[in-house]
């Protein structure tokens, strides 16, 4: 029995033995029946006060919709325009039930999937593209100086526990130049349960942006101690 029915049967119960006692007093002590109607009424208005307040009911008869693999998208596209984001379809596949482009006020633009191979997860996904002075400046250096330049790139993300996915990056079979780091797709996942919400959704988010921050100041303080690029933070 779902908690919206159990909610609902208390508070029926409530009101029945409320309308019950006020009857037994009014048949038995007639001189407490008006005190006992002013809590009852008392009580009335304090509950449309916080209703009206708060927006929240004191005895809620609703029954929560279970969130599931079935019906999480609606739920994240609700979600989305409550925050104040707006939603268009990503570029789909055949390996994803869908793919969402969530684009935040500031313009950072997120990707909300559901992956056939994981379907009970939401995957998260935005990627940080390495401006073209970044990548000329790691073109420039020996392929050995390129992979010191990712490795300390990589250890400061693994530090900061985000999820990350290179693309492109430096060539290690004896070539003469490296290839320019293209972009840092910063990751992570979400599990789809029944008591998946608003506020999980929204941290998440929060999450990816955090880790886009950290990979783009990663990216841009390692290059200017060993390529002496610019170090200003461009924002994509």
């Amino acid at each position: 029995m779902g908690v919206g029915i159990i909610s609902s049967i208390i508070a029926s119960l409530i009101v029945i033995l409320g309308g019950l006692l006020f009857a037994h007093l009014r048949s038995k002590h007639a001189e407490k029946a008006p005190i006992a109607l002013y809590g009852i009424v008392g009580a009335a208005c304090v509950a449309i006060l916080i209703y009206t307040v708060m927006g929240r009911e004191v005895f809620s008869f609703k029954q929560s919709v279970e969130i599931t693999n079935d019906n999480v998208e609606s739920h994240i596209k609700a979600w989305a325009n409550d925050l104040g984001m707006a939603v268009s379809p990503a570029p789909s596949t055949p390996d994803v039930f869908f793919n969402d482009a969530i684009t935040l006020k500031g313009g950072n633009v997120v990707a909300v999937a559901r992956a056939k191979d994981k379907s009970g997860f939401l995957q998260f996904q935005s990627p940080l593209v390495i401006a073209p002075e970044h990548q000329a400046a790691l073109a420039k250096l020996t392929v050995e100086e390129a992979n010191i330049v990712m490795e300390e790139i990589l250890l400061e993300l693994a530090r900061s526990k985000i999820g990350y996915v290179f693309v492109g990056g430096p060539q290690t079979a004896g070539t003469q130049q490296a290839i320019g780091l293209q972009s840092i797709v910063v990751q992570s996942t979400l599990p789809i349960a029944g008591n998946i919400n608003e506020a999980m959704f929204s941290a998440k988010i929060d999450e990816i942006i955090e880790g886009l921050t950290i990979a783009r100041a990663t990216v841009i303080l390692t290059l200017a101690r060993h390529a002496h690029t610019d170090s200003k933070i461009h924002r994509d």
